[in-house]
């Protein structure tokens, strides 16, 4: 994200943070659906 011009802060306790994460950089991992609508999304 960062690459892509995303602004990133470290607060003091050490954590990075962002104002927000586009949809578009995240990914579901280890999640089993019997959710008919979320076979249109493979």
């Amino acid at each position: 994200m960062a690459q892509d011009g995303h602004v990133f802060y470290k607060a003091d306790n050490g954590v990075w943070l962002t104002e927000s994460v586009p949809v578009g950089y995240l990914e579901v991992h280890g999640f089993e659906h019997d959710f008919p609508a979320f076979d249109d999304l493979e």
